[in-house]
């Protein structure tokens, strides 16, 4: 009795407890929504927000999973001074359910890295191409799996290969030198192809565990990324995946499509970085969306009382961090200039050429050193530099990856060699451009790059064969001598680690290490102790540096231009003679663009010449039937300079217009180019584009009516049709040299109803539409060729008093056999208790099939093949005489079965030599 006493007392104090506890609700909702973050690299001031919009959802029932595709916990002093555990517990407070480890998660070591992901982090880091080497076998769990009930989604992690060569490579080996870990393409030696079964392995395993949707959460990217591992690559290149979280690249990318290899489409979506934006992707059922929130424009007082505590509690941590580095932020000078690494549109100018933040950085470096030239990786200054105050903090995130640095002895060759290195991708932004102090050179980017690298982008040689890129190098205002030796200061991520790729430095000289301030710390003792605490707009006012590195991107060669143009514009050129003009196209996407004329009759062509002057092609014209106008297609490479000289026929002077268009590659899914799904020139079924974005078909309603002129037998003409008014209507043809069919949809494209022919070859398909409705008409020509009209209208039956009917009851034809009199299909009035529409009687001679199923075989009289060429036999002659011939030996034929038949099924063979034959029977 004390037992049953104290067992209820308890129930009693749990249910009073559980009345008091707030209320949270439950998620029931079919609706997932998957929040996203890429590239944040330490900006830790929005995860607040993002964390009240994720409780926001959560107390409105909806199943949030949040995830994060790389390159988090580095970035910026917060980030540096805590080897990124200040970051993971951010994100741990903000609710993160996965994580993918970008390249920049490995730049505080294995070891710390692997801590933190198995010990620190409370959501998992998921990566299914990231290897133990010794053990060949994944680091991280490959992928994961979330269950709502009704459906389950899969998340599968992908890491760049391009990882280690981006961080650095020692890290990843053992202490003899070797590499333990990899991704696994490399190291070993292995082919893009061993990353897209990696990937493909993980997704196909996810399906067999139960995944209805896959989401891939890859740091892979695209501008910039190696090509076979951009996320593009991988799409192509695998199957089973829905959607792509992508990162790396920074690219801001709300929903672009992208086919795999099966030619599905796959979406891919990408934050752009430094928490500028988090994504939100909902799946409801079959449909999926996409958008890119601005942290800046969520109100957090109109949430939730659970979305403001949520951002409260995260915004009190992150407080928390920045009071513990709160003397970086103390004033320490002041600038006159911005420092910048961005253009004005947006791309990493620092990472393409000169700028004078690249001017500041490496110059400290020389200057604290006191080295004869000073090389800073593009890649490695992250932050810019206002006016104004300047803080260590400001300074420390210019550099926040805190590396360590060095000064070796070097020859004036290997600093051309590494010059030619970082020049190779110019004018395309490339991590591995250096911003140098000490030297000046040119890069004639009109020239094609004579640096051979492998497979990671390290540098294997450069091939003399071909013309250098990198001139009129200079140290010091003197030319670079080959053999000199110089004093070169740099990271020993770049220098010694192998970090970009300067292989050409392997067993340097190191003079300096120990004891050398770390590269952000050179940057504060430069800015305090050379400078005097002040940047000046004397020395560095120039957004574009103080001209140390000279881009040439035209040949002496090339020819002067009479014309600029860009994709999108249309040009009125005059010319004077036949020589013509030159028109100068620099693109800034990598695609296939057309360039054509439009005249009056003005005959035209062209040549397409290279930035050195050389041809590429001449004379490539499309001349049309009705005027002289060229037309030329070709792939451009984006950055590069092309010249057209365009030229007539005639010694006079004349006036055309000359148009870009896009070329259009749809085979890798969305155009680089103009943003475009496709060019919606193909209508698949029910007379949508392919992409199915757009109805490349005709809207007909009632009392409508299109003629379709010279209609080919293959050709299928679709009618999209959505009645008002509810009711039997007839879609119907008239022809005289056609046999039009037609066939009936509805709106998911299911078989509702097909016409047979009527009266002779035209159709009439009558069916009962419901308003509101969607359905789909195939009208096509049975005939090689011909023209007939549709139409569709409402059957009305006016009564003899005049009024109108519309309750009617469908009937379908009636048929005692093939060959006896029969009706069509037709609607009987149930008020005047009669047929009123349809409903005619078939003549004998018809010879009427019924094939409902399709089976080419009569319902009726069992013949087979009947949809094939008739015999041409007399028993199908349209000689009248014969006929009767016909019809009179078929009757003994069939009475005494005498005579074996012919192959059609109808006659015996002697009666293709005496057709009289059968009078006898």
């Amino acid at each position: 009795m004390k037992k049953t006493n104290k067992l209820i007392s308890m129930l009693l104090a749990a249910a009073m407890l559980l009345a008091f506890l707030p209320s949270v609700a439950v998620a029931t909702d079919t609706e997932t929504i998957i929040l996203y973050t890429n590239d944040v690299h330490c900006a830790i001031e929005n995860y607040a927000v993002l964390a009240a919009y994720k409780a926001d959802l959560v107390a409105k029932g909806k199943n949030v999973v949040v995830v994060d595709a790389g390159d988090a916990i580095q970035g910026e002093v917060i980030g540096s001074t805590t080897e990124g555990e200040a970051i993971v517990d951010i994100m741990n407070a903000v609710g993160y359910d996965y994580a993918v480890p970008g390249n920049h998660e490995f730049d505080y070591g294995m070891e710390v890295f692997l801590d933190l992901a198995q010990n620190k982090a409370e959501y998992d880091y998921i990566s299914s191409n990231f290897y133990d080497l010794t053990s060949v076998s994944p680091v991280l769990k490959p992928y994961a799996i979330e269950d709502f009930g009704a459906y389950q989604i899969a998340f599968v992690g992908i890491s760049t290969p391009d990882t280690i060569t981006s961080t650095t490579p020692e890290y990843f080996k053992d202490e003899s030198g070797n590499f333990i870990y990899g991704f696994p393409v490399y190291p070993g030696g292995m082919t893009n192809e061993d990353l897209y079964e990696n990937v493909q392995e993980s997704v196909d395993k996810a399906i067999n565990d139960g995944a209805d949707y896959v989401v891939a959460v890859g740091h892979a990217g695209i501008i910039g990324s190696n090509d076979g591992w951009k996320s593009s690559d991988i799409i192509a290149n695998t199957d089973g995946i829905d959607c792509f979280i992508d990162a790396h690249s920074h690219e801001t990318t709300e929903k672009a499509v992208y086919k795999n290899k099966d030619n599905e489409d796959v979406f891919l979506t990408s934050t752009g970085e430094k928490f500028a934006n988090f994504g939100m992707f909902t799946i409801s059922g079959d449909n999926k969306s996409f958008e890119l929130i601005n942290p800046d424009n969520v109100d957090i007082e109109t949430m939730s009382s659970d979305a403001k505590s949520a951002y409260t509690a995260v915004k009190e941590k992150i407080d928390g961090y920045n009071e513990d580095i709160a003397y970086l932020f103390e004033e320490i000078g002041t600038s006159e200039a911005n420092l910048i690494i961005r253009d004005s549109d947006l791309s990493r100018a620092v990472r393409k050429r000169e700028t004078n933040a690249g001017d500041f950085v490496a110059d400290a470096y020389r200057a604290v050193t006191g080295s004869d030239v000073a090389i800073a990786n593009g890649g490695g200054i992250r932050a810019e530099v206002e006016v104004g105050s300047v803080t260590r903090k400001s300074l420390m995130d210019v550099n926040a990856f805190n590396n360590n640095m060095c000064v070796l002895e070097v020859t004036g060759q290997q600093i051309i060699d590494i010059l030619e290195h970082g020049a190779r991708k110019c004018p395309e932004e490339l991590g591995s451009f250096f911003q140098v102090s000490g030297m000046t050179f040119e890069i004639h980017t009109y020239r094609k790059t004579p640096v051979i690298t492998d497979q990671l982008g390290d540098f294997v040689e450069v091939d003399e064969t071909m013309e250098r890129r990198v001139q009129d190098v200079c140290i010091g205002g003197e030319p670079v001598d080959l053999d000199k030796k110089y004093t070169l200061t740099g990271s020993t991520y770049v220098l010694l680690q192998g970090g970009d790729g300067l292989t050409m430095l392997d067993g340097a000289r190191v003079l300096q290490q120990e004891g050398l301030p770390c590269d952000s710390e050179m940057l504060i003792k430069y800015f305090t102790e050379n400078l005097g605490g002040k940047i000046t707009a004397e020395k560095y006012g120039n957004p574009n540096g103080d001209g140390r590195i000279t881009i040439i991107s035209n040949s002496p060669n090339a020819p002067e231009s009479d014309y600029e143009t860009e994709y999108g514009d249309t040009l009125t050129i005059e010319t004077e003679s036949a020589d013509g003009v030159f028109v100068k196209f620099v693109p800034e996407k990598s695609g296939k663009y057309i360039f054509r004329t439009e005249s009056d009759g003005v005959d035209t062509g062209a040549f397409l010449f290279d930035s050195n002057g050389e041809e590429i092609f001449g004379e490539y014209q499309d001349d049309t039937e009705e005027s002289g106008d060229f037309r030329l297609e070709y792939e451009f490479e984006a950055g590069k300079i092309y010249y057209l000289n365009i030229y007539t026929y005639s010694d006079s002077a004349e006036t055309f217009a000359l148009v870009i268009d896009c070329g259009h590659n749809f085979d890798d899914g969305t155009c680089v180019i103009c943003g475009k799904n496709c060019d919606h020139s193909k209508i698949a079924f029910l007379g949508y584009c392919p992409c199915g974005e757009k109805f490349l078909g005709k809207d007909i309603n009632d009392g409508d009516e299109f003629e379709l002129e010279n209609a080919a037998e293959t050709e299928i003409f679709w009618f999209r049709f959505a009645p008002e008014v509810s009711g039997f209507y007839s879609f119907k043809s008239v022809s005289e040299n056609a046999d039009p069919d037609c066939i009936l949809y509805d709106a998911d494209g299911e078989w509702v109803f097909y016409s047979n022919d009527v009266n002779g070859s035209d159709f009439d398909l009558i069916y009962c539409f419901e308003a509101g409705e969607t359905y789909y008409f195939d009208a096509h020509n049975c005939y090689p060729e011909g023209t007939f009209t549709v139409s569709v209208n409402r059957i009305i039956h006016t009564s003899d008093n005049g009024t109108e009917h519309t309750d009617f009851d469908y009937v379908e034809g009636t048929y005692s056999n093939c060959t006896e009199h029969g009706y069509t299909n037709g609607l009987y009035c149930n008020e005047c208790e009669k047929f009123v529409y349809g409903h005619e009687e078939l003549p004998l001679d018809e010879g009427y099939h019924v094939d409902d199923n399709f089976d080419e075989t009569c319902d009726l009289c069992g013949k087979e093949n009947i949809w094939e060429e008739e015999c041409e036999h007399i028993c199908h002659s349209d000689n009248r005489f014969l006929k009767f011939i016909w019809t009179i030996g078929n009757f003994f034929h069939r009475l005494f079965g005498i005579l074996p038949v012919c192959e059609c099924g109808e006659m015996h063979y002697i009666q293709i030599i005496f057709p009289w034959v059968p009078i006898f029977f």
